[in-house]
């Protein structure tokens, strides 16, 4: 019985310490995932086939995802900090 419990115990300390690692690749592909999506966006804006509402919203939110991306990256530091141990 001890020895199925110490198991426990190693596998949630596991866990644990792969968690910050886990969370930090996640951020990291967010990161990516949004300034792709950026780009996609920004050159859509600025692509001159504008008959399409869907051209005039290129721009906006191209920059809103290339900002959030932006944020994404400046704090990832601080994000990896806080969810270390």
């Amino acid at each position: 019985m001890i020895s199925g419990s110490a198991a426990l115990g190693g596998q949630v300390q596991q866990r644990v310490s792969q968690t910050p690692t886990a969370t930090a690749n996640r951020n990291f592909k967010a990161q990516h995932y949004l300034f792709a999506l950026a780009l996609v966006f920004l050159a859509i804006g600025f692509s001159d086939a504008q008959e399409n509402a869907f051209f005039y919203l290129g721009r906006p939110v191209g920059a809103i995802l290339l900002g959030v991306a932006m944020i994404l990256t400046v704090l990832s530091k601080e994000m990896e900090t806080y969810d270390g141990p």
